[in-house]
This record gives C-alpha cells, sequence and structure tokens, in this order.
C-alpha cells in the first residue's frame, strides 16, 4: 500500500492520466478495475476514472510496492551514480562511457535514468527526465529534470540557447581556424545521420557546431572546446567527420584506416552555463550558475591518446 500527497505539478489532472504514468506497465483496463473494487482512493473515498486531484490530495493505492513507478525498496539499494550536482529539482549526473542515457530496446536492464529512478524514488508522480542525452561512449554531464516544472523549463532553455552545453574531445588533424561556427544540415537516417551543406529536402534540420582549438600536438592533431548550438543525435561525432576531422577512437563516423587505441570515444561533456536571458519562474535560482567537470584533467587525458 502507498499513500501519495499530489503536488501542485499535478493539480487538476485527471485520475486516469496520473495513475496511468505512475503505475507501472499496467494497462487502463487494469487501472479502471481497481478504481471500481476501491482498492484505489482518493481521500478515503472511492472515486471515478475522469474525477480530477487537487493539490494536497490524498492517493490511496492498495497495492504492492513494486508496482508503483518510484516507490523505493524496503531495503535501500546501492545505485551507481557519479551525483556532481544536485538540489530539489535538478540533477547533473557525470555519465561513464559505456552507459546508456535511458531505456531502449537495447538497454533494457541498466541506464542512467533506471539508476537515478532507483536514487530519487517516488516524488509525486514524475519520473525523472533528461533535459540531455548523450551517446552510450560519450562520458560527462547529463542534466536530469526532478520535477515537470523543472524539466520543461529547461528544455525550453536550451531550446532557445539559455543554457550552453560544452564539450572537450580530440580531432585528427586539425580546423586551419582557430576558432569557428558550423552551420549546417543533419539528416537521420536508420542507421545513423549524414550531414549536407545545404538543406536538401525537410528531412534536414539545422545544426550548429561552435568549436576553438584549445592546442596541436606534434602529429598535428587537435584537442578542440565545442559549444554545442544544438543538440541533435550524433551531431558533434558526425559534424567533425563532415570536415574531415573525426574524432580519436570514434567507431562510426571515421575513415576505415584509422584504428582505435581504446574503446573510450574522444568526447566528454565537460560543462553547462546556465546563461538565462528570459524569465526562468521557478528556475530563476540558476541563472549564471556553472556545473563543471575538471577541464585541466581531460586535457591532460587526451593528451595521453
Amino acid at each position: 500500500m502507498k499513500n501519495i500527497t499530489i503536488t501542485d505539478q499535478d493539480d487538476k489532472k485527471r485520475i486516469d492520466k496520473f495513475l496511468l504514468d505512475i503505475l507501472k506497465g499496467m494497462s487502463f483496463q487494469y487501472i479502471q478495475k481497481n478504481i471500481y473494487k476501491g482498492t484505489i482512493l482518493l481521500n478515503n473515498k472511492k472515486i471515478k476514472l475522469n474525477d480530477k486531484i487537487r493539490t494536497n490530495d490524498v492517493l490511496t493505492i492498495n497495492l504492492e510496492d513494486k508496482f508503483i513507478r518510484g516507490v523505493k525498496p524496503n531495503i535501500k539499494e546501492h545505485v551507481d551514480l557519479d551525483i556532481i550536482y544536485e538540489d530539489n529539482n535538478i540533477l547533473v549526473i557525470n555519465k561513464p562511457c559505456g552507459l546508456s542515457s535511458h531505456q531502449d530496446a537495447n538497454n533494457y536492464q541498466d541506464s542512467i535514468i533506471q539508476r537515478v529512478n532507483k536514487y530519487l524514488g517516488f516524488n509525486g508522480g514524475f519520473s525523472p527526465q533528461l533535459c540531455n542525452r548523450l551517446d552510450r561512449n560519450t562520458s560527462g554531464l547529463i542534466l536530469i529534470g526532478k520535477n515537470k516544472i523543472a524539466h520543461t523549463t529547461l528544455n525550453k532553455k536550451i531550446a532557445d540557447h539559455e543554457i550552453n552545453k560544452f564539450y572537450l574531445c580530440k580531432i585528427h588533424g586539425h580546423f586551419e581556424k582557430k576558432e569557428n561556427v558550423l552551420k549546417d544540415y543533419l539528416s537521420i537516417k536508420e542507421d545513423g545521420v549524414i550531414i549536407s551543406h545545404r538543406k536538401e529536402n525537410n528531412e534536414f534540420i539545422q545544426i550548429i557546431t561552435e568549436y576553438k582549438n584549445i592546442e596541436i600536438d606534434k602529429n598535428g592533431d587537435a584537442i578542440i572546446e565545442i559549444n554545442l548550438l544544438t543538440g541533435k543525435k550524433h551531431q558533434i561525432r558526425a559534424h567533425m567527420f563532415f570536415y574531415g576531422h573525426p574524432l580519436f577512437n570514434e567507431k562510426k563516423y571515421t575513415y576505415k584506416d584509422f584504428k582505435n587505441k581504446s574503446s573510450n570515444q574522444m568526447l566528454f561533456s565537460y560543462k553547462l552555463e546556465f546563461n538565462f536571458i528570459t524569465d526562468a519562474n521557478e528556475m530563476n535560482y540558476l541563472k549564471n550558475k556553472i556545473i563543471s567537470l575538471d577541464k585541466n584533467k581531460i586535457i591532460e587525458d587526451l593528451r595521453k591518446i
């Protein structure tokens, strides 16, 4: 059994929609059956499917905790998470190489979002959501909204370029210009993405990648910093390859004769800057905040490749 107090973010939500969100793998028919049976009560009274919940209502669910999204087990599990920053609204996690950002058909057993769910436990019916994603073999900072307001607000700020995402990587060769903004078009295909200098059809969307040379080694290979101004699938990896500078240890967007020295892709999401220009309401406290990994340490590691 679980008693759930309704929070402001779910105020006036229909009870059936709320229950579908928090009951893992339960069909609408199953929820309907339990409402009719009185297994699910609102303020200790029987309810109808189209009833609306209000802030501070108490929902009682007489089901095993394992069926309720986010309920922590009686014995606390050890969750392997490198937490860089946390407050009541957000989590910033340092994702290791080899771990998926989110659950999908190929990564059902383990992912960052599954670990976060275990770590946070139940939080009023909203499952924590990623605000940015990293490819499996990309390491670094992932921003997660712990509630609906945080997730919606930060997604909007990312779309409006009011949150800057910086990466460090090592590329084969180097750009002649010390810094530049690359503007091209990307189309998502079944087996990856392709890039073009022009919008060839409606499937192509603009991508913008800003880079700056950090240093160039004796072989002419460069460590660069990237400000990802648009965050599309495989954008950095494919964009660098498009300009003839694939990442070190890249397996997909690279040349066949380049041998990988390790399984770790040389791409690190190392810094988030919250450069809010417009009002962020409840999230305004993050304005001008910078969350970062140790830049010098990452550069030192890149030099060893």
